[in-house]
């Protein structure tokens, strides 16, 4: 090194020195410049950056605005669509509504025809209290004891066919029973008798015919008792067949219009006649009952047993036999038009002589049975002196 440094010149070294000189001038005036484009270099590239950045977030935000635009159209499209479905829904029910008004004053307009005619009503029955209930109430009373009059005779009629009925029953089934017991007691002495067995088939007809005798005679009498139930002196009832169906009311109703209640006073005061007791009507209905059991029939009557249990006074209903039923087969209503009478037309006398003829058939139904008893007396009489 120090052989170069010898041999190199004093102007070599200075010449050196100047261009490192130059160099380091040059690199010091170069660096700013240097600088400032490396500055500018980074700018740009930042800006370019930048841009890139801003040119990512424009087409994020277009599309979020074309997305937006497309949920504004859609929104506005549901918005027209509602719109019009309102307004649809406005007119129908402005159509409604003028409907609805329209019948409202239809009925408006009937309510006060209608209030026209009660208001109307209102003055008629004003002056229907005022002048025309007197009389009406004159007639309803009238009507009330009418009606009293009817129920009692009614009930009277009831009780006394129910004792003429058991009456009646009791001495047909005394009749009977006498004549059953007379027979059974001549069969049993006929069986006890040899000559019974050899005459047997000549004595068994007699028999068959005498119990047709004794049954003819019972239906007899219950046919007699009906036609003195059928007959009414003086056209008491308007009597018909419980087959016929109901009776008309029209005539009934006229003819209590017709009622005097000064004619009728005198029956309404009239003392009640005597109830019979409950007891001794059962008991001669089980007797009949019994009786009734023995023997067959071709059709059986409806039940009455409940026809007077609609009456207040009645004692309740009764249990009838098949006699008792036969006996009211009948539906009666009674004839107002005989209450203008001065004199109430059933009276003891008029029931007294009725059933005196009743009495009186009933006699020949007696001597009827009283044959059968001389019969069987005879056919005892003939196997007592054929042994």
């Amino acid at each position: 090194m120090s052989k170069t440094l010898d041999t190199t010149s004093l102007s070599e070294a200075f010449i050196q020195f100047q261009l490192v000189r130059f160099l380091i001038l040059f690199i010091l005036t170069a660096l700013p410049i240097l600088e400032r484009k490396r500055f500018k270099i980074l700018r740009k590239k930042y800006q370019e950056q930048l841009r890139e950045e801003h040119r990512g977030h424009v087409r994020e935000l277009q599309k979020k605005m074309k997305e937006q635009e497309r949920n504004l159209e859609q929104r506005q499209r549901e918005d027209e669509e509602q719109v019009e479905c309102t307004a649809r829904e406005n007119l129908e029910l402005k159509h409604k509504q003028e409907k609805e008004l329209k019948e409202l004053r239809c009925k408006l307009a009937r309510l006060q025809v209608q209030v026209k005619e009660l208001q109307e009503e209102q003055q008629v029955w004003l002056q229907y209290k005022n002048e025309g209930s007197i009389k009406d109430q004159q007639k309803i009373q009238k009507l009330e004891k009418d009606i009293a009059l009817t129920q009692r005779t009614f009930q009277e009629i009831s009780e006394y066919f129910q004792r003429s009925l058991v009456a009646a029953i009791n001495e047909t089934e005394q009749k009977v029973a006498q004549s059953l017991k007379d027979g059974i007691q001549l069969a049993f002495e006929v069986l006890q008798t040899p000559y019974c067995c050899l005459n047997c088939e000549y004595y068994v007809p007699l028999y068959n015919e005498k119990v047709a005798v004794l049954e003819s005679t019972v239906h007899k009498l219950e046919e007699e008792i009906l036609d003195l139930v059928y007959l009414s002196p003086g056209n008491e009832f308007l009597v018909q067949s419980a087959s016929l169906g109901s009776h008309d009311t029209h005539n009934m109703d006229r003819n209590i219009m017709k009622i005097n209640p000064e004619d009728t006073s005198e029956l309404v005061d009239r003392a009640r006649y005597p109830l019979q007791p409950l007891t001794e009507v059962k008991g001669a209905q089980q007797k009949s009952n019994v009786t009734a059991s023995g023997s067959t029939t071709t059709s059986s009557p409806p039940d009455f047993s409940e026809m007077f249990s609609g009456q207040a006074d009645f004692t309740g209903p009764t249990h009838l036999g098949s006699l008792e039923q036969k006996l009211l087969w009948v539906i009666g209503k009674m004839t107002f038009d005989l209450l203008q009478t001065e004199r109430w037309p059933v009276t003891t006398d008029i029931i007294h002589r009725t059933f005196k003829q009743s009495s009186s058939q009933s006699g020949e139904a007696d001597d009827s049975v009283n044959d059968t008893c001389e019969i069987q007396q005879l056919d005892k009489n003939l196997i007592t002196n054929g042994e």
